[in-house]
């Protein structure tokens, strides 16, 4: 049932789950002011459901939306920007949003950990490539990405911590800096979804955070760490 101010003009049921707040997905959208006015035509955006950044009419508008579905609706103007106008928006009027793709992105969770000079780095060996990367995953249904970054760490290393902050953040990775009490040395660890020929870590190593500047992972993390000590 749509929130007061919220009508629903057309929708095509998904087939994956309902979006819950918190999800991230890729949406394809049109706003529109009337039937031919665009605001916004064929927008593709990542959003973050329930983010307060967006007008309460299209958070509101997205409840219950399945992923793969599209749904069309009308949001009243005391959910868009009432009386105010902004831009091309002229006071008091209602907008509609035409959701025309909605896929639910899988987030992959990435844990920090710090050892003096060096950084915790784990060795995957993925269909013949060998490579070495930060620890983590994807979000599971129902956790939250800072959750998962302390499952992952510990599923792939053994090593128990709680997040510190987090460092930074794109469509499909959010980076925690974690807190280690250093009581344990890590481990190889296990992906529990996978059988015992099919893992894909191979090592658990503490590398020289100066020898890895290169590394996409590692060189974000030490612009967050820089901007992070600069505040």
């Amino acid at each position: 049932m749509p929130k007061s101010g919220i009508k629903i003009l057309s929708e095509t049921l998904g087939n994956g789950s309902e979006l819950k707040r918190g999800d991230r997905v890729r949406l394809r959208y049109d706003i529109q002011l009337g039937r031919s006015d665009f605001l916004v035509q064929d927008e593709e955006a990542v959003y973050t459901v329930g983010d307060r950044d967006f007008v309460a009419g299209f958070r509101y508008g997205l409840e219950g939306l399945r992923s793969g579905g599209t749904r069309r609706f009308r949001a009243s103007p005391h959910l868009c920007y009432g009386d105010i106008p902004l831009g091309s928006v002229p006071p008091n009027a209602a907008l509609i949003f035409d959701i025309k793709h909605a896929e639910r992105v899988r987030v992959r969770a990435v844990a920090v950990v710090l050892w003096e000079d060096a950084i915790l780095m784990v060795q995957h060996q993925d269909d013949g490539h060998c490579y070495w990367t930060l620890p983590g995953g994807g979000v599971e249904e129902g956790e939250t990405p800072a959750q998962a970054a302390v499952r992952e760490l510990f599923e792939e290393t053994g090593l128990q911590a709680t997040v510190a902050s987090m460092l930074y953040q794109s469509d499909e990775e959010i980076c925690f800096l974690m807190e280690w009490d250093g009581a344990h040395e890590p481990r190889i660890g296990h992906d529990p979804e996978l059988g015992p020929s099919e893992q894909l870590i191979q090592d658990v190593a503490w590398k020289p955070v100066a020898q890895l500047a290169g590394d996409i992972q590692v060189s974000k993390v030490i612009e967050a760490l820089r901007v992070h000590h600069a505040h």
